[in-house]
């Protein structure tokens, strides 16, 4: 991965910078291919888009995590909420992005990789798992202890 000092630049491969965390959201919602095109640098890929390289590598920046609360300052409501706003928000806006793109590689390289069609299936009953699980958190374990 091509870096600098603060982490990745304009000229890191777009398939290297999707390994970071919530890079792909980023890389997604400006069309950016990290998967068939994505020994490209970011610079080449906006390029070709007519994007600014600079502004989708702030975003990338921005999109990895700060530090971690100092949790003995919360309170029980204050953890729930932290649950709620930070993983539950994380897991309904991921879990159906990651089935469609789980569904999306298993299509095009299914073929030469059969083992994606298993993959797809994990990641669909892995959501129709923790749905459920989320929803009974929120609905019973939650309020019990808030």
């Amino acid at each position: 991965m091509t870096e600098t000092e603060t982490g990745p630049s304009i000229d890191t491969a777009l398939g290297d910078l999707a390994l970071l965390p919530g890079a792909t959201r980023v890389l997604e919602d400006h069309a950016l291919d990290f998967c068939c095109r994505g020994g490209r640098s970011l610079r080449e890929a906006c390029a070709e888009q007519g994007i600014d390289a600079t502004a989708i590598l702030e975003q990338l920046r921005a999109a990895r995590s700060g530090p971690a609360p100092d949790w003995t300052t919360l309170d029980a409501g204050g953890l729930v909420d932290h649950v709620l706003e930070h993983h539950h928000a994380y897991l309904r806006d991921e879990l159906p992005r990651l089935e469609a793109l789980a569904h999306k590689v298993r299509s095009v390289h299914g073929g030469l990789h059969p083992e994606l069609i298993e993959v797809e299936a994990l990641v669909r009953d892995l959501r129709h798992d923790l749905e459920p699980h989320l929803d009974k958190e929120e609905r019973v374990l939650f309020p019990a202890i808030a």
